[in-house]
């Protein structure tokens, strides 16, 4: 179970490069739905999460499995924006970047006023551990 939820966990870089193909193919004369897309995404980790919990019985297991991959991408986005000043110019660099990318578009909402170029990856880290955390406690507590 350990590592399916591991590999469950790198769900949101396949979406993030999904959506990243979205928006460059979406029409530059409109506006597409990111913020919807991107509650709809947390209602799909938090959808996740409360099937995961079906296999596992620590829900913090679940939670912490899933959200695992996340943290290793904030770590390399905290290490880029706060420390080197600047993003990869590599595939690392695009991926820690597009792992959150679903995200971002709520999570920028909230980090609006926050001083730094982390603030936004941080705050996406936390939507997604709040929705999966809620997925699993769903689970635990109506079936």
């Amino acid at each position: 179970m350990t590592l399916i939820l591991l590999v469950l966990g790198f769900l949101p870089l396949g979406v993030g490069l999904l959506f990243e193909r979205f928006i460059l193919s979406y029409p530059p004369d409109q506006v597409p739905p990111y913020f919807i897309l991107g509650l709809l995404f947390l209602l799909l980790w938090g959808a996740v999460a409360f099937f995961a919990a079906g296999w596992e019985r620590q829900r913090l297991r679940v939670v912490g499995l899933l959200n695992a991959p996340a943290l290793l991408f904030l770590l390399l986005n905290g290490v880029q924006t706060l420390l080197l000043k600047t993003f990869w110019p590599n595939v690392l660099g695009l991926w820690s970047q597009d792992f959150f990318l679903p995200v971002l578009p709520v999570a920028g909402r909230i980090a609006r006023f926050l001083p730094t170029a982390f603030s936004p990856f941080a705050a996406a880290f936390l939507l997604m551990a709040g929705a999966s955390l809620a997925g699993a406690e769903a689970r635990s507590r109506f079936f």
